[in-house]
C-alpha cells in the first residue's frame, strides 16, 4: 500500500473541525482589501487564462469549453475578480473568478441526490440571466491571495432580487476551499425539498 499524504490531508479536513479564519467576512481589514477589488462579468479570454491555473490549484475541473459555454448561457456564472488600480489603468483582465451555476427545478434535484456533474453540466438544467434559479451552486473559486477580498463582491452578485431567494451551496474541492466556504458562513450538510 502507498500512504499519499495529499489524500490523507484532503479527506481529513472536511471532518475535522474548521479553523479559526484568518480575518471574518464584514471585517474591516476585509472590506478595506474589497474596496481595492472590482467584480464583472469574465470574458471568454478571462475564462481561457484563469482555468487552467485554477484546475492546476483545485486538481481538476470543467474544461474551458464548458466554462464557456455555461457563461454564454448565463453570463452571471462567471465574475471575474482583478485589482482595481489596474482595471481603471486599462488592464481588464481578471486576476480570479468566482463562477456559479444558477440551477433550474431540475439542476437542483440532480445537485442534491449527486446526479449532477458539475464537470459538464447540461444546459437544460440552467436558468438563463433573465430566469429566478432554484438553487445557486457555488461552482468554483480562484482568487488567489489578495483576491480573496473580491469574493464577497461576487456574492453580493449572487444576492440581487432576481437571485436572492435562491439558495446558494457549495461544495468544497480542496482544505482552503473548505476554510473559505467555513469563513464565508456556509454550514455543512445542506438540505433542499427534502434532499
Amino acid at each position: 500500500t502507498l500512504h499519499d499524504r495529499h489524500t490523507a490531508r484532503t479527506a481529513a479536513a472536511p471532518l475535522s473541525p474548521p479553523k479559526t479564519a484568518k480575518r471574518v467576512l464584514g471585517a474591516p481589514e476585509l472590506i478595506g482589501l474589497s474596496q481595492r477589488l472590482v467584480v464583472f462579468h469574465a470574458t471568454a479570454t478571462d475564462i481561457e487564462t484563469l482555468l487552467p491555473r485554477a484546475r492546476r490549484e483545485m486538481g481538476g475541473g470543467a474544461s474551458n469549453e464548458v466554462v464557456l459555454a455555461v457563461a454564454r448561457h448565463n453570463p452571471d456564472s462567471m465574475w471575474g475578480i482583478a485589482r482595481r488600480e489596474r482595471y481603471l489603468a486599462g488592464d481588464t483582465a481578471a486576476e480570479g473568478y468566482n463562477a456559479f451555476l444558477m440551477l433550474n427545478d431540475e439542476g437542483a434535484d440532480q445537485l442534491m441526490s449527486g446526479r449532477l456533474d458539475p464537470k459538464n453540466p447540461p444546459l437544460h438544467l440552467l436558468t438563463r440571466q433573465h430566469e429566478k434559479p432554484a438553487v445557486v451552486y457555488g461552482w468554483g473559486i480562484y482568487a488567489p491571495g489578495a483576491l480573496v477580498g473580491g469574493v464577497p463582491l461576487a456574492f453580493e452578485k449572487a444576492s440581487t432580487p432576481l437571485y436572492r431567494d435562491a439558495p446558494i451551496v457549495a461544495r468544497a474541492a480542496t482544505p482552503a476551499g473548505h476554510r473559505l466556504l467555513a469563513t464565508i458562513g456556509f454550514n455543512r450538510g445542506a438540505v433542499f425539498r427534502g434532499k
